[in-house]
């Protein structure tokens, strides 16, 4: 996983899936997704999604994937990657009525037996 680039954001603003949080023209954050198929799930994949440091704790997040939703098409999947430890973005995903439904263990190789 890494950050979107310019490229890739510039495109979700092209298709419109992207929704963008900001106080008196002073931006706050972003979410962004695109149509995927990834394994058994077909849908909307979150690939990006922010708050400035200065703006976190005021439930911003939960209001981006929430007005993210708004404009995707009722009924459709919404689904995304997140890290085990990413306790916040746990949250959030929780507050905006979504599952964890698949978990992935990575296991370096080569270590010690």
């Amino acid at each position: 996983m890494s950050p979107c680039d310019a490229d890739e954001l510039n495109a979700y603003l092209d298709d419109g899936h992207i929704v963008v949080a900001t106080d008196g023209g002073k931006f706050l954050g972003l979410a962004a997704c695109q149509w995927q198929t990834e394994r058994a799930f077909d849908g909307w994949s979150i690939m990006e999604e922010f708050v400035v440091l200065e703006a976190q704790g005021r439930g911003l997040g939960t209001a981006l994937q929430l007005g993210l939703m708004h404009v995707l098409p009722p009924g459709d999947l919404v689904w995304g990657t997140i890290h085990g430890s990413n306790a916040a973005s746990l949250a959030t995903a929780a507050r905006c009525g979504r599952e964890p439904v698949e978990t992935w263990w990575f296991v370096p190789l080569g270590g010690p037996n």
